[in-house]
């Protein structure tokens, strides 16, 4: 019940702003998120060859 009512009020904080800033803020969320996954991806290959 508390994912569910967090999730409630964070559209609820989110419906204030218009489309536009909602595009935005997914756009540089999924960039965020490639960059964390790709460091992850790079770190766990440089230590995965070994010196």
């Amino acid at each position: 019940m508390f994912p569910t009512t967090k999730v409630t009020t964070t559209t609820m904080y989110l419906s204030r702003y218009p489309p536009s800033f909602h595009s935005h803020f997914l756009s540089f969320f999924f960039f965020f998120f490639a960059c964390l996954a790709y460091l992850i991806t790079f770190i766990g290959a440089t230590e995965a060859i070994p010196l």
